[in-house]
């Protein structure tokens, strides 16, 4: 991440730590994910004030306290000012116009995973596919993902992203 570059190091002592390295203008929030005990640290080089007059943003870079270091955990994006990173239920989420995914932890915390990734895509007559799965539990463990081919299937995964709350980030 920008981050370890600008540090020259993967692993902090703390969350306090990765955020005394962020340069003016970057930012940083704290949320909750499933699997994890604590919070977790979001990291972005660019915000931007939505329309309820939050500061949100497209993209970032998660780290968790793992074995008594902090760590670069995952990198999560969305495709624009319409779509920012968005929390609910502990699902860590981003969107496109034409795709949605969530994440949450592992049972163990120590490793981020998809609980959702589902598309939409277009042929050159114009005719949709619907494509992606949906875990149940956050556990590889399990064979629980179901493999998506439907509309609905595939809006229900939006919907729970377009009822998320944006993550409000503060600027350094």
């Amino acid at each position: 991440s920008f981050v370890e570059e600008s540090a020259g190091k993967n692993a902090f002592e703390s969350y306090d730590e990765v955020i005394s390295f962020l340069q003016s203008g970057q930012a940083y929030a704290y949320i909750e994910m499933y699997g994890y005990d604590g919070k977790v640290l979001l990291v972005t080089e660019n915000t931007f004030v939505d329309a309820d007059g939050k500061t949100v943003a497209m993209q970032a870079g998660a780290y968790a306290l793992i074995e008594d270091e902090v760590w670069y955990v995952t990198a999560v994006s969305s495709d624009g000012t319409a779509r920012p990173l968005a929390v609910k239920d502990g699902i860590l989420m981003e969107a496109e116009q034409h795709g949605v995914s969530g994440y949450f932890f592992v049972p163990e915390g120590d490793a981020v995973m998809a609980k959702f990734s589902v598309y939409e895509s277009f042929d050159a007559d114009g005719n949709v596919e619907y494509g992606g799965f949906v875990r149940q539990t956050n556990s590889f463990d399990e064979s629980d993902e179901t493999w998506i081919s439907t509309e609905e299937e595939y809006q229900n995964c939006y919907e729970e992203y377009l009822s998320a709350t944006p993550i409000e980030f503060t600027v350094v």
